[in-house]
């Protein structure tokens, strides 16, 4: 950009960049300028001065530009909108239009951070007639100077392409070339085997978790499919931070994530979902065949209310792949919304795929899918998922064969107990006004509609728990609703006291300290009840008891349309429970078997009730916030907490209590096997949930994200294959841990531990020897010493990585091959390092940018590099180039010596041996005329191989047999000549007026391999042929 003051070439803040033509991707460029001439007669600084004048009316004069009043707004509401004048110091105009009926100018601007553009970072300021603002809407980053990394990129454009095309299973060779470069930061490369038409890339900035990061913005029009993204590679890492796929090309109407069940919001047409590296083809192609009905490489999903499992109707998007099917849940029963159930069951399949793909859920660990495009593992296995089966009512189940044979996931119906939902109803006071749900007992009168209104009273009966009820009550006010608390007594008997007290209705307060309800037995008095009894939850009811007055009137109805049946399809929480039965069968024992999940002690429905929770979690959820399991589907999804469960999850142990040893009493009497026994499972699991959030936050990028939520999702599915097969609750602790000493350097211990100790898996708990023997458990709430005290983590880590040209090495090598290797020793802990010792078999020694024997700082590293030439005689051994190099630190945590220990080693394969040999004959001269000519022959051997040999040996049985050659030895692309040797033309050879001469030669390669040549000459009486002759000269 030329700056128009100087004529020089700089940064300028009010200067217009006008838009230029250019490929879809490529963001338009400055150039030039738009500057007032001087002869325009005022000059820059006074315009603003009388612009911002006018801002403050709201107006802004019609004389100026759009572009210019655009820039003034910005400048002068920069700090409203939380920029800096560094932030607005590089802006460029991106777009600008004026809309015909109201005369509105929209003028885009762009945000340029040192030189470059900042990708998405846009603010459109929208311009009236007159001048007038009417509104700004800035997306530009904060602060941005602040936030930017390195402003050099470590990977080339090409480089940058070549991601992306690993990352999206592309085909990427030589055809990929740089057509031309506006500059070194802005090009534009053919597309060859990776795009259909030319690939505009160039270096920008992207904001992403908290950072401005160098990227690579290139736009793909992937050759052969249908998506066109415009992705953003980081120029230094080489991850993928953000995609977005041009190709608007799959739509589904539902209840998507991360909503758990259409009670917690509406139902949204959701485009192109498919994840790009999980599902490179997305959800409907399986590579040979692509469907517009419910059916992909993932998942097939259909009606199955037949109960058949033959495979039932499935909706159909068209060509468009849109499934935008309507759904009314006030008016219509289950089978009325078909569509919508399979559409929607069909989504979540897939988001489930998707998402755990990334935490390591692949193809070779046993993933579901039907290609599982050359990577490993099994295919033909997609989930076959039965939406509304006719098999059965009020459940779902899912079925896991091994790798290759594709799993069963089965959705049903879940009726509907009679009427709406009873409802406690308070109009005032304002405190305690709204609908309160109830659970209706089974005995005394119905609760009808319109219904039995009365003031609220709580009961006292004298005793020393007044309010529970359980004695003839002292002073109740006739026909009014009458609230009791459980315990001590009976259900039946209070109502039957309050009735008797004058109560035209009971309305009991549960006692849980959750939100839940239960069926009210009738017991002995029930039957005497002629009054409606409902239960309100113990969170609800004492919430009402707190603000009580004599204002404090309601009416408890259940209103009298029929309540409508509700469909497991709908609740996320459930479809990914049953999804959470495949992950935990097919990572536990191994893709090939399903049958590691045994005993009484297994916690497959723990791990299931985890998924469900997780996938549907929110940023704004709260660790004081119960959550429960299939409340949508028991009808009580108003109701905090209620579920299907012993207990809702919730670290609160005063509401969940549950810890190890209601394990060993599982069972009758106790929870139940084996979904009792996952709650207490899955109730540490939760636990260890807000742990982990409360440490490093929430990230609501499910896929890649790195909050505490990411990090626990990555430990699951680690432990699982890590645990044995036939897991107890300690094993899968011990897995859990060891998970995150692999993945994390141990950063997670003490987090882990508190969660299971704190429910009874603590160091000296003891699982009774197998799943098996739940009478042997033993619970211990103790946890290591390390956790007790303050937290100090080592952690050493050690990396080697090689290039050749500043390129990943790509086996196999070759002779004269420079390899750059570059070892990295982190420190990955929390707590200095000191006296780190190296031991390594690099020749030459590895030169590092600093003295090991000084401190490592916590977080810090040292870089070790070396360089090394493939020689032959590492092709000649056929031996792969091995660098191992171990580092051991004293732990600074430890009290007994022990040192921290990390080791790493890099193998090079070299190209595979291929000994050859030539030989070349030659005689001299071409002709004889008679008997008495002297023939002279030579040989010349060469060594067209790529290794040495040896033992060579040239025998020519016409000249006397073996010759004698200079050497025995040739290296590869080497040569010698043997001979001359003289022959003597006989009468005979006159006689038959040719001579026949053949020789042949052998050699062996270092590996033993032997190999051999020959080679011949003719020589007549008047000319000489050899098929590979050569005359000498």
């Amino acid at each position: 950009m030329t700056d128009c003051q100087t004529g020089s070439t700089g940064k300028a803040s009010w200067l217009v960049a006008d838009s230029v033509s250019r490929p879809p991707g490529l963001p338009t460029y400055s150039h030039g300028c738009d500057c007032q001439p001087p002869s325009a007669g005022i000059k820059m600084k006074n315009l603003l001065r009388l612009a911002f004048a006018m801002l403050a009316l709201g107006l802004l004069s019609p004389a100026l530009a759009g572009p210019d009043i655009a820039r003034v707004a910005l400048e002068q509401y920069a700090e409203s909108l939380g920029l800096s004048r560094d932030d607005i110091a590089e802006v460029e105009v991106t777009d600008h239009y004026r809309t015909r009926h109201n005369g509105v100018e929209h003028v885009w601007l762009r945000q340029r951070i040192d030189g470059l553009p900042v990708a998405l970072g846009l603010t459109n300021v929208n311009i009236g007639t007159g001048g007038r603002i009417w509104s700004i809407n800035s997306r530009f980053a904060a602060s941005a100077l602040d936030r930017t990394n390195a402003r050099e990129p470590s990977l080339s454009a090409r480089q940058a392409l070549a991601r992306y095309a690993e990352l999206r299973r592309l085909e990427f060779d030589d055809s990929v070339i740089r057509a031309r470069s506006e500059d070194g930061e802005r090009h534009i490369y053919h597309g060859g085997s990776l795009a259909d038409g030319d690939i505009p890339v160039q270096l920008a900035w992207l904001e992403h978790e908290g950072r401005l990061h160098l990227v690579w913005d290139m736009a793909v029009d992937e050759r052969g499919r249908p998506d066109w993204f415009n992705a953003f590679i980081d120029a230094h890492s080489g991850e993928l931070l953000k995609a977005v796929n041009w190709t608007q090309e799959s739509g589904y109407r539902v209840f998507a994530k991360p909503l758990e069940h259409p009670g917690e919001g509406p139902d949204t047409l959701v485009m192109s979902p498919a994840d790009p590296q999980a599902s490179p083809l997305g959800w409907h192609d399986t590579g040979s065949n692509q469907y517009t009905d419910t059916r992909g490489n993932n998942v097939w999903a259909q009606e199955d209310t037949a109960a058949n499992n033959s495979g039932g109707r499935r909706p159909d998007g068209g060509a468009e792949l849109l499934f935008d099917f309507p759904i009314d849940l006030n008016s219509q029963q289950p089978p009325a919304y078909e569509n919508f159930a399979i559409t929607n069951l069909f989504y979540w399949n897939n988001i489930l795929h998707d998402v755990l793909w990334h935490y390591g859920f692949d193809e070779p660990a046993g993933n579901f899918q039907v290609n599982n495009f050359g990577l490993g593992g099994l295919g033909n296995d997609q989930v076959m998922a039965d939406a509304q089966d006719g098999s059965s009512t009020n459940n779902a189940n899912f079925s896991t064969p091994p790798d290759g044979q594709r799993p069963r996931m089965q959705m049903f119906i879940w009726t509907a107990p009679g009427g709406n939902p009873a409802q406690l109803v308070i109009t005032e006071p304002e405190s305690s006004a709204g609908n309160w749900n109830v659970t209706g007992a089974t005995w005394g009168a119905a609760i009808g509609d319109p219904g039995t209104s009365g003031g609220l009273e709580l009961v006292s009966d004298g005793s020393s728990n007044p309010d529970q009820g359980c004695s003839a009550l002292l002073g109740f006010t006739p026909g009014n609703i009458a609230l009791v608390r459980r315990g001590s007594c009976e259900f039946g008997l209070k109502a039957l006291l309050a009735e008797q007290a004058g109560a035209g209705a009971v309305i009991i307060v549960n006692n849980d300290g959750g939100n839940g309800t239960i069926s009210m037995g009738i017991g002995e008095f029930g039957s005497q009840v002629t009054i409606p009894v409902a239960m309100i939850g113990d969170q609800s009811g004492s919430s009402i008891i707190s603000n009580l007055n004599d204002e404090t009137a309601g009416t408890l109805i259940r209103a009298g349309s029929q309540q409508l049946n509700r469909d497991s399809d709908l609740d996320a929480g459930v479809i990914a429970h049953e999804y959470g039965h495949g992950l935990s069968i097919r990572l536990t024992g191994g893709p090939s078997t399903s049958s590691c999940l045994f005993g009484q002690e297994q916690a497959g429905e723990g791990w299931s009730d985890f998924l469900g929770l997780w996938i549907t979690a929110k940023a704004s959820d709260l660790e004081d916030q119960p959550r429960g399991i299939g409340s949508y589907l028991i009808f009580q999804e108003n109701i905090p907490g209620a579920t299907i469960r012993p207990a809702p999850y919730i670290r609160d142990m005063s509401i969940n209590p549950l810890t190890y040893d209601r394990v060993r009493t599982a069972g009758p009497g106790g929870v139940s096997i084996p979904h009792g026994v996952g709650t207490v499972y899955n109730t540490i699991l939760w636990d260890l949930y807000w742990n982990l959030v409360n440490r490093y936050g929430f990230d609501e990028d499910f896929y890649t994200g790195s909050g505490g939520n990411n990090i626990l999702m990555q430990l699951v599915v680690d432990s699982l294959k890590l645990q044995p097969c036939g897991p107890t609750f300690v094993s899968n602790r011990d897995a859990m841990l060891l998970a995150d000493q692999i993945a994390y350097a141990g950063a997670n211990q003490c987090e882990i531990w508190e969660a299971f100790a704190r429910r009874g898996v603590g160091v000296n708990a003891s699982d009774g020897g197998s799943s098996s023997n739940i009478s042997g458990i033993a619970e211990d709430f103790t946890l290591p010493e390390a956790c007790e005290l303050p937290q100090l983590i080592p952690g050493l880590d050690l990396k080697i990585e090689a290039t050749i040209a500043g390129d990943p090495v790509e086996s196999p090598v070759a002779v004269g091959d420079q390899i750059d290797h570059l070892v990295t020793i982190e420190n990955t802990g929390n707590v200095d390092l000191v006296q780190l010792e190296l031991t390594s078999g690099f020749d030459p020694a590895l030169d590092c940018n600093r003295p090991l024997d000084q401190t490592l700082e916590a977080a810090g590293a040292i870089s070790c590099t070396a360089t090394v030439e493939v020689s032959q005689d590492k092709i000649d051994a056929g031996q792969a180039i091995v660098r191992q190099v171990t580092v051991t630190a004293p732990d600074p945590t430890a009290s007994h010596g022990d040192d921290l220990l990390a080791r790493a080693i890099n193998v090079i394969q070299v190209e595979e041996a291929a000994p050859a040999l030539s030989l070349l004959k030659r005689v001299s001269p071409q002709a004889f005329a008679g008997a008495g000519d002297v023939l002279s022959y030579s040989f010349v051997l060469e060594n067209t191989g790529n290794v040495s040999l040896d033992q060579i040996e040239l025998d020519d049985p016409m000249l006397g047999g073996l010759v004698a050659c200079p050497q025995d030895r040739l290296a590869p692309g080497e040569s010698m000549t043997c001979g001359p040797l003289k022959y003597t033309v006989s009468s005979n050879d006159l006689a038959a007026g040719s001579i026949v001469n053949e020789a042949a030669i052998s050699a062996r390669a270092p590996s033993g391999e032997a190999t051999s040549a020959s080679d011949a000459v003719i020589a007549r009486d008047d000319d000489v042929y050899a098929d590979r002759f050569e005359e000498d000269a």
